[in-house]
């Protein structure tokens, strides 16, 4: 009994250890095009809305974090790389006017955008 249980750890432990190295942890990898967002612009926030920093690995897991008005979309990528998300996602929600909720994402930012960049 003790020596299964003792294989079945070190099996958890490889698997582990083996997903942690298989993630992309260079930000360059993840086709996120810079050239469409400003770094010289001050943060900016449009009244009522939130922002939010979605990072994920396709088919695995998500996690989804309210994030402050001064985060750009670098902020959000380099959170990715330190959990070790492959994907991010640049979301807002609106309190008014439409849509609601928009996403953007690497190629651009929301097409209703709540402060994450500007295009070039």
């Amino acid at each position: 009994m003790r020596v299964s249980l003792g294989f079945v750890c070190a099996a958890v432990a490889v698997s582990l250890v083996t997903a942690a190295v298989a993630q992309p942890r260079d930000p360059r990898q993840w086709g996120f095009d810079e050239r469409y967002y400003r770094e010289d612009d001050d943060p900016w926030q449009e009244e009522g809305s939130t922002k939010l920093c979605s990072v994920y690995v396709p088919n695995n897991w998500r996690d989804t974090i309210p994030v402050p008005a001064s985060w750009r979309w670098n902020d959000c990528r380099d959170y990715a790389a330190s959990v070790g998300a492959s994907h991010i996602h640049l979301i807002c929600i609106f309190d008014r006017g439409s849509p609601k909720i928009s996403m953007g994402g690497p190629g651009g930012p929301p097409e209703r955008n709540c402060g994450w960049g500007r295009r070039r």
